[in-house]
């Protein structure tokens, strides 16, 4: 075991180590300037104290050379059992143990007494530098003003017009766009249209000639058998009557045709007839001299009649309406699609024109459905909201109180109607809504809070205008009688908070 003899150690401190040794060497090692040079005597008290503990110990300066111990510093007995007292230890542990070195170095040592007041005075030193450390430098503060923001409110009439191009801030207009599109659609629609279709009936005819003269027949001539109407097919020269005695009667042998087509005027079975039936020719009369009649030989047959569905005008009308009131639905959509950033319109401003509409069934067709193919174009002035904006922001920022400024949320802007004449200058009555708060300058009430009493801080708080709350948090947290506000700059922050408050101004 090696022990060095600086001056940092203690008599009783090298006893208690030797005497804790469980090992035999202990070498004792004397560094230049050592006071243990000096007191010989407290060397013989370890040579001693080494004896009863039964240890060896060898001196050693720094030299390397082995030093003796003097024989007129050899301590006492009853100096060597105080030391091995451990109710002494402490006794020991700050004056040399020769007697007759005690009195010659007693200037140079310290007492406890002086050793207590010298701490005393450093503990107080050091509180001292603490607590201005911890009132001056440790101050932290954060101060929260509540403001509550209002809201300027600004109505006005804008026109837009599609003839300017810049905003005419003396007349409250802003330049519009008229935007043009087109859309075109198919779409089938049922048919409701009902009509009786089928077949003629047709046949031949003679026809007699009781006229005195030639009788000459066009095509078309109608013939008639009581209700029903047919026409002639084929012109005809029918000779006139002749005229005999006979037993003294006279006898009519009128002039006779071939047989002759004819056809119905109209369709249905209704048509048909059976053979031999009469029938009138054209305005001539029935019966006697001058008369001219026809008879079909042969039965008419081949008339018949069925019902289909056809396209109705009705059909074809109601379709078109369908059609257009779809597109016109579809307009609005179509047209934000041709419009530029920041563009807005009214739907009811939008303007529609059919380009065209083309069926693929007349009416009257035999169709049990149709289709119908329609253009229309659709156009409508457009106009920036942002130009809007920029109008009523201007009127609007001359309204702010004093002592407000504009915050940094951006203007509501609201168009409550559009009206006038479709694509020519329109008017919009539009609302801004601007939110305001009040004007506080953080840096001048920054300095204003430095280097004062909480209580100073509230009342300077309390008397802002405009300012409805504060919260004021310090650190560390020590009795009112030494809290302040913080003496450095960087320690203290002052922020503001906004509120949502009711108050509007138009």
């Amino acid at each position: 075991m090696k022990i060095i003899l600086d001056d940092h150690i203690r008599l009783y401190e090298v006893v208690h180590g030797m005497k804790q040794y469980s090992g035999e060497d202990i070498e004792l090692f004397l560094p230049e300037g050592s006071v243990f040079k000096s007191y010989h005597s407290n060397l013989s008290l370890l040579e001693k104290v080494a004896q009863r503990t039964g240890k060896k110990i060898h001196i050693v300066h720094e030299g390397g050379q082995p030093m003796s111990v003097q024989e007129n510093s050899e301590p006492s007995e009853e100096s060597t059992e105080s030391v091995l007292d451990d109710k002494n230890e402490l006794k020991q542990a700050d004056t040399p143990i020769a007697k007759n070195e005690k009195h010659k170095h007693h200037q140079s040592v310290l007492t406890p007494k002086r050793l207590i007041a010298t701490f005393l005075i450093i503990l107080l030193l050091a509180g001292l530098a603490t607590a201005g450390f911890v009132l001056y430098y440790l101050p932290r503060g954060v101060v929260t003003l509540y403001v509550n923001q209002r809201v300027i409110e600004k109505s006005s009439i804008v026109t837009v017009d599609p003839d300017i191009q810049t905003i005419d801030e003396s007349n409250s207009k802003i330049p519009g766009r008229k935007v043009e599109t087109t859309i075109e659609q198919s779409e089938t629609f049922p048919s409701s249209g009902k009509k009786q279709v089928g077949e003629k009936a047709t046949g031949q005819v003679v026809i007699q000639n009781f006229r005195d003269s030639a009788l000459e027949l066009p095509v078309g001539t109608i013939l008639k058998s009581g209700t029903l109407s047919y026409v002639l097919n084929k012109s005809v020269r029918v000779d006139e009557v002749t005229i005999s005695e006979k037993d003294g009667q006279m006898v009519l042998d009128p002039g006779e045709s071939s047989p002759l087509a004819i056809g119905a005027l109209d369709i249905g079975e209704t048509y048909n007839l059976s053979a031999n039936s009469d029938f009138t020719v054209g305005e001539f009369k029935v019966k006697g001299l001058g008369s001219v009649r026809a008879t079909n030989p042969q039965a008419l047959t081949g008339g018949l009649t069925r019902e289909v569905t056809v396209v109705s005008a009705d059909d074809q009308s109601n379709a078109l309406k369908q059609l257009k009131s779809k597109l016109q639905a579809d307009a609005p959509t179509k047209v934000k699609s041709e419009l530029k950033e920041g563009e807005t319109f009214s739907d009811d401003m939008i303007s529609f024109d059919t380009k065209f509409a083309d069926y693929d069934h007349p009416v009257g067709a035999e169709a049990s459905n149709f289709a119908l193919t329609l253009k229309i174009s659709a156009s409508v002035v457009a106009f920036s909201e942002s130009d809007v904006k920029e109008l009523l922001s201007k009127v609007a920022r001359d309204n702010i109180p004093d002592g407000f400024v504009v915050t940094d949320n951006e203007d509501s802007l609201a168009l409550e109607k559009i009206e006038g004449q479709v694509n020519s200058a329109i008017t919009v009555k539009a609302k801004l809504a601007t939110m305001v708060v009040p004007d506080l300058n953080l840096n001048q009430i920054h300095d204003q809070l430095l280097n004062i009493r909480p209580a100073q801080a509230e009342s300077i708080l309390k008397s802002m205008e405009h300012v409805d709350g504060y919260d004021m948090n310090l650190w560390p947290y020590i009795p009112d009688a030494f809290r302040s506000m913080p003496h450095i700059s960087d320690r203290l922050e002052v922020k503001v908070e906004v509120r949502s408050g009711n108050d509007s101004q138009t």
